[in-house]
């Protein structure tokens, strides 16, 4: 996509987030957003993360953002809906690849009554992640990175996008940074979690290695979460696979991605 196009496509997720998601004044919130998008551009010592006062379905909230990829998450999260499932009254949510938390938000909002883990391995936004979920009483911040091996791993840290770093290597310009490791097990024996009704994921390319290191994927009575071919080595029809006695949708939202929405049809929080 040309620079010209991207600039069109973010002024028109900003004229969405100002005609539908501002509570109060619009002129600061263009102010923000527009700060938001300047952040790469501005001298070190000015660059500062930038909170918008929002409202979701007549809940306010304060979303602080780094730069335009928070705006690009939240398009994906509260405008598309790319997360969207029809899960009732959860009691346990699960965010990995969590990054400066938009979805997480978006479900503490949408389930104000579930507990919520949100899981992200890059130090480099944890600040954030903490900040936007600070006003949420029911969730927590968990440094590491969901993999399939317990220990530490490394972290190919994006040179310019907050939300594509990855456990394996995308662009030149990288950092490498080591993490934290779990398997999806683990951390649930660590924190006491028993059943998880809903579990969202969005680990760059990961995705594969980490689904296949769970013993019993019936534990998760929903899944949905970004799926990466070209990046974790495994195509569609192999993640298909693994979901045995479960409802499966895989639909694209890019050229290179697609979103994977499972429900376990036996599911019973009474059996975990």
């Amino acid at each position: 996509m040309s620079y010209f196009k991207r600039l069109v496509a973010l002024f028109r997720v900003m004229r969405t987030i100002s005609a539908a998601y501002c509570p109060g004044s619009k002129i600061l919130l263009w102010f923000k957003m527009v700060l938001t998008v300047m952040q790469p551009r501005l001298p070190r010592s000015l660059r500062m993360p930038q909170k918008l006062e929002l409202s979701f379905e007549g809940k306010p909230f304060d979303l602080w953002m780094e730069d335009r990829t928070g705006l690009a998450a939240f398009e994906e999260v509260f405008i598309r809906g790319e997360y969207s499932v029809d899960v009732r009254e959860p009691h346990t949510v699960v965010d990995a690849g969590a990054n400066i938390g938009v979805a997480s938000v978006y479900f503490c909002l949408r389930y104000p009554n579930a507990r919520l883990y949100a899981i992200e391995p890059n130090p480099n936004v944890l600040e954030t992640l903490k900040r936007n979920l600070n006003a949420f009483p029911r969730a927590s911040v968990h440094q590491c990175a969901f993999a399939d091996t317990d220990g530490t791993i490394d972290l190919h840290v994006h040179p310019t996008s907050s939300i594509a770093s990855s456990l394996v290597t995308r662009t030149k310009g990288e950092s490498i940074v080591s993490v934290p490791s779990r398997t999806f097990d683990t951390f649930r024996k660590e924190q006491g979690i028993g059943a998880v009704d809903l579990f969202k994921f969005d680990i760059e390319g990961a995705e594969d290695k980490m689904l296949r290191s769970i013993k019993d994927r019936r534990v998760v009575h929903c899944y949905v979460g970004e799926i990466h071919p070209d990046l974790m080595g495994a195509s569609l029809e192999d993640i298909k696979a693994l979901f045995q006695g479960f409802t499966v949708t895989i639909e694209p939202i890019g050229s290179k991605r697609f979103i994977l929405k499972t429900r376990c049809q036996s599911w019973s929080t009474n059996t975990h």
